[in-house]
């Protein structure tokens, strides 16, 4: 397909999947999207009406970020299906989105972003979102929009000397890792990954959140193998996934950017925590060799936990 063709033709469709026109290039679709537990408990009802899972706060921002990249993506609200168009030509990758959250629509956004070499035409512009102050928290202890979830979204599109800057809603809002610790975790990612991240806090006076993210130059990995707890997890192997597959798309092109690690392991205590496990689904559906001590049936889980076993991750 035509590149500017691609560009000029980006939105996103609200509407059924098979509505829409295959115009030749991958589309990475999640059916179901954030299908977990959190949704399902209760009185949970396949046959009742349905609830969206994916707001419109959250649309607008991907929105943001695929028009500023040249990307189509769609949405379904009857299904909370959602899928983005990579700029390669071939056939479609799905990923069934039980058990699934909202990273997995950002790595899929992270994938077709980083479809092509050059797919930034500008350099990313400031994310603006509604701010939220500690005073705002009160004794019921509210919670603003987690403004760390668009750093998870934003990082691994970030090109060397990129910055990505977001200014407004709740940096401890606990839907996503807090603000002071992203620097433990991007030691993490540049010994294991080799990317290469700070993060500057700037709030103000006014307190309103204001945060800048930049990209520096890639380094070597420097270890294979680490501990952790079960919420990196899922970061380190969705980073792991998004350099994989852009290598992976790009293996036609002249490519010079950093290769993955070959190989490295991670360890961490039990858990019945789904993220970990979607992360892994969704590398294993891009062509990753992933191996998880961690079984799959129900009963299986339920003994593993009560063993207290420790769950090991190799990603080859």
């Amino acid at each position: 397909m035509d590149i500017e063709t691609a560009e000029s033709e980006m939105s996103l469709f609200r509407g059924l999947f098979n509505e829409t026109v295959f115009r030749g290039c991958t589309r990475i679709i999640i059916r179901r999207a954030k299908l977990n537990f959190k949704y399902r408990r209760g009185k949970w009802d396949q046959k009742k009406k349905h609830r969206r899972r994916v707001k419109d706060p959250d649309l607008e921002v991907l929105q943001t970020f695929c028009n500023e990249e040249g990307i189509s993506f769609g949405y379904d609200g009857t299904s909370d299906d959602i899928w983005f168009e990579t700029r390669v030509v071939g056939n479609d990758i799905e990923l069934d989105g039980w058990n699934t959250g909202g990273q997995i629509i950002r790595l899929f956004m992270a994938v077709a972003i980083n479809s092509v070499e050059d797919s930034r035409r500008t350099a990313p512009a400031t994310l603006q979102i509604t701010p939220f102050l500690e005073a705002d928290r009160g004794a019921a202890g509210r919670k603003g929009k987690a403004c760390m979830l668009y750093v998870q979204a934003r990082i691994w599109t970030l090109r060397v000397g990129d910055s990505f800057t977001v200014i407004g809603g709740d940096p401890l809002n606990d839907d996503a890792l807090a603000f002071h610790e992203h620097d433990t975790l991007f030691i993490l990612i540049r010994q294991v990954l080799g990317r290469n991240f700070t993060m500057q806090n700037l709030t103000g006076e006014d307190g309103v959140a204001h945060f800048v993210v930049t990209r520096h130059e890639d380094i070597a990995q420097s270890i294979t193998e680490i501990t952790t707890d079960t919420h990196t997890v899922d970061q380190l192997v969705m980073g792991a996934i998004a350099i994989f597959q852009r290598n992976a798309m790009l293996a036609k092109e002249v490519y010079t950017g950093h290769s993955p690690p070959s190989r490295f392991t991670i360890r961490c205590p039990p858990s019945r925590d789904y993220h970990p496990d979607a992360v892994i689904r969704a590398g294993r559906l891009f062509g990753m060799m992933i191996e998880d001590t961690k079984p799959l049936d129900k009963e299986e889980i339920d003994k593993w936990l009560k063993a207290g076993k420790e769950r090991t991750i190799t990603i080859f």
